[in-house]
């Protein structure tokens, strides 16, 4: 079958951040550190160019802003990346963090509304928001901009003017890679099962739309057979993988899951069905079980998404926006969306059982053991 040719507008990117992570590694192996790890803080820890992996230089506060922040759930081990990457960085930048805030999950909308509105009362300086609805959160964030806010988006996005920026990934090019990565294993032919993240979730619509774009246009034989929209949970996945292998036996080929939670379920389905490493499993954002997993051959393919780089980011484009600074790296919003104005979309290279030894995911993913939100 031939397939037809798509560039991938961050191939560049990649291929400059892949330097640089191979950089971070050495300086981690230098150090004496180990790559997965969780034991201590990231090896690189205090190397701008590494911690922001060369995509904004590290300015420092010009006066000690005070920010706050809300993320959708601390029991997804990213957002609690996200989370260390904001704290840590404020901290270098001379910031204060006065307000750290999780919603819970991404069907309560109201908390978030609520932790939203609280920081706007405070008079914060800025707040960075990753929120559980894109349309449902504008109204809070128009508040806190006529309030004279500045309001940045972490890891998820607004559709509103009043998010001066945000930082996050491009999720139609995650599900092309992750199709692709599918489409190539199968030989363009079989059945996959879809595994997306919560109905509504920008992030989840995006991903959907890239893997079916990209199976549409190059592997048209391959046929999504069940199709699930679940909140990123294991046993979620675990529980709907069980039912689909029921229901359709070995005649599955392929599972493509937004986000790893969902994939480790799914995974655990597989071996007890004795299908694990048979069936190949796509996924996104690398948790430590689906590093494991990775590495035993059970995950064949991860689309990186880097937490705590996302968090370090993120408090840098605040800085920008406080202090009226340029918004360096920033293009528009992908897919139809008209806000932010302004997006600085990370990328690296993905993870595969090939390459997942060489990847030290406490440099610029993983939040060090014991932290927690403050």
């Amino acid at each position: 079958m031939m397939h037809t040719s798509r560039p991938h507008r961050l191939r560049r990117a990649v291929t400059f951040m892949a330097g640089l992570l191979m950089a971070a590694t050495a300086v981690s192996a230098c150090s004496g550190s180990s790559a997965g790890t969780t034991d201590s803080s990231p090896a690189a820890s205090g190397n701008a160019a590494v911690e922001l992996n060369g995509l904004l230089p590290r300015l420092t506060a010009e006066k000690k802003y005070q920010i706050g922040y809300t993320l959708p759930q601390f029991r997804d081990p990213f957002w609690v990346s996200v989370a260390y990457g904001i704290e840590d960085e404020a901290k270098k930048a001379g910031l204060e963090v006065v307000s750290s805030n999780e919603a819970g999950s991404y069907a309560d909308l109201g908390k978030q509304l609520s932790q939203v509105d609280d920081m706007t009362q405070r008079g914060l300086d800025a707040i960075l928001v990753a929120p559980v609805d894109r349309v449902g959160i504008a109204p809070a964030l128009d508040n806190a901009q006529r309030a004279g806010i500045k309001v940045i988006g972490a890891g998820n996005l607004a559709s509103t003017g009043a998010m001066s920026a945000g930082v996050t990934f491009s999720h139609i090019e995650a599900g092309h890679r992750m199709a692709d990565a599918i489409g190539k294993h199968l030989n363009g032919k079989g059945k996959v099962v879809m595994l997306n993240g919560p109905n509504g979730a920008d992030w989840a619509i995006l991903r959907d739309r890239g893997f079916k774009e990209e199976l549409a246009a190059n592997y048209p034989g391959i046929e999504i057979v069940e199709q699930a929209w679940l909140n990123p949970d294991r046993a979620a996945g675990q529980t709907t993988m069980e039912d689909w292998l029921q229901k359709r036996g070995d005649s599955i080929d392929a599972v493509f899951s937004a986000v790893s939670l969902t994939a480790e379920g799914a995974v655990l389905a597989l071996r007890n069905a004795g299908r694990a490493g048979k069936v190949f499993v796509a996924t996104s954002s690398l948790s430590s079980a689906a590093k494991d997993m990775i590495a035993a051959g059970e995950i064949q393919f991860c689309y990186a998404e880097p937490g705590q780089l996302v968090g370090r980011l993120a408090v840098q484009y605040a800085i920008r926006a406080i202090e009226g600074k340029e918004m360096a790296g920033a293009k528009a919003a992908e897919g139809d969306e008209k806000y932010p104005e302004k997006v600085l979309y990370v990328e690296l290279p993905p993870i595969t059982p090939e390459t997942v030894g060489k990847f030290d995911p406490m440099i610029l993913d993983w939040a060090p053991k014991g932290f927690s939100p403050a």
